[in-house]
């Protein structure tokens, strides 16, 4: 048997999945943390719908900032290798037959059922609405194929525990 914790964080952001995610920690001291929520997918990369599993939380927001040009000073969250195993193995599987809504959007490739894919997903303080800004996201997180807001906020309150559980992040594809 499982024992689920679920948590509703008040506010988007990576203070806010920090904390939360610290307290859960502290008082459950669960074997396994899944960050599930939505994300902003990145076009001709997912499509409406889709679920996004991340290799790795990239945290585009730190940087130094200098007269000319700020200087990035991104962070790497790398998830883990067993629960990203078998989220590719669980990918394989038909899972796409127990959907029972229609998938989001007409204009769709292949069958339309939703795919799930494996890569980067940014991670910020800000909900991205401009392509050039995505652009410039981009080039700091290579492989990018969404952006979301809580990942690297959940990953580092993992990661600085004394024993860090397992930990992995997964998004379904909103906008």
């Amino acid at each position: 048997p499982y024992s689920v914790v679920v948590a509703q964080l008040l506010d988007m952001g990576n203070l806010d999945a920090a904390v939360a995610t610290a307290r859960i920690l502290l008082r459950y001291r669960p074997r396994n943390v899944l960050m599930v929520g939505i994300a902003g997918g990145v076009r001709n990369e997912v499509a409406l719908g889709d679920v996004v599993i991340a290799r790795q939380a990239c945290y585009y927001e730190p940087a130094k900032l200098k007269p000319r040009q700020d200087e990035p000073r991104e962070r790497q969250f790398h998830s883990d290798a067993l629960l990203l195993g078998r989220a590719q193995h669980y990918e394989e599987s038909d899972w796409t037959t127990q959907i029972g809504v229609g998938r989001p959007g007409v204009d769709v490739p292949g069958d339309g059922r939703p795919r799930a894919h494996i890569g980067t997903i940014a991670c910020g303080e800000k909900v991205i609405a401009d392509l050039a800004e995505l652009a410039r996201i981009a080039r700091l997180c290579p492989k990018m194929i969404a952006v979301a807001m809580e990942g690297a906020g959940v990953a580092r309150a993992v990661l600085t525990t004394d024993r860090p559980p397992r930990y992995l992040e997964i998004r379904g594809v909103s906008d």
